[in-house]
């Protein structure tokens, strides 16, 4: 009788558990550091406990990216690893949304040269997942809009409501906008900004 000899899969499962198949997402940029190498999507189907989804850095050099946008509208390919939920492939990224930003940081390079002098302001509130809120600016009866761009161009981290902050605003086409950025304990300690 003629023996067969396989070759050994010790570490294969033969039927892969439901981790080991991606499963395909569509969501949102939540926030993303180029510096530390990944960031957060948030599925739109996802369950308010549900953990966000790791997105490494080598899912954006693969797909041709060095640095995501809060807010980026992805589709990508989701297991579940060691330490949750993870992107294992991006499939789509909305590339028109990130030319808004790149739109978006040349207007505000713009209306630093229209902007007012440093006046005092409290956070009225602020959405950490949309990457916006808005601000009421002592002296200014209307709300002052505050993108999470301007905060990370200024080192500062998404503020809480009532937060004590300075801002320099400039009129933009739907109102104003703050275009710097401090905490009031820094201004009261003589730094620059």
């Amino acid at each position: 009788m003629l023996e067969m000899t396989y070759p050994s899969y010790k570490n294969l499962s033969p039927h892969p558990s439901v981790d080991d198949i991606p499963v395909r997402i569509s969501g949102h940029v939540k926030w993303y550091d180029v510096e530390r190498g990944y960031g957060f999507v948030v599925a739109d189907d996802s369950a308010e406990d549900e953990a966000d989804i790791l997105l490494h850095a080598s899912c954006l050099k693969a797909y041709g990216l060095t640095d995501l946008k809060p807010g980026t509208p992805v589709k990508a390919e989701v297991i579940n690893a060691e330490r949750g939920r993870q992107a294992k492939t991006l499939i789509y990224v909305d590339q028109d949304y990130m030319r808004s930003f790149e739109q978006m940081r040349l207007y505000e390079d713009d209306l630093h040269a229209e902007a007012s002098p440093l006046r005092p302001a409290r956070v009225k509130w602020f959405d950490k997942d949309k990457g916006f809120g808005f601000l009421n600016v002592f002296g200014e009866p209307e709300d002052v809009f505050i993108h999470i761009e301007t905060l990370r161009r200024y080192g500062k981290n998404m503020p809480e409501a009532g937060a004590a902050l300075v801002v320099r605003t400039a009129k933009g086409p739907r109102g104003l906008s703050a275009v710097t950025i401090a905490d009031w304990e820094d201004i009261a300690e003589g730094e620059a900004v």
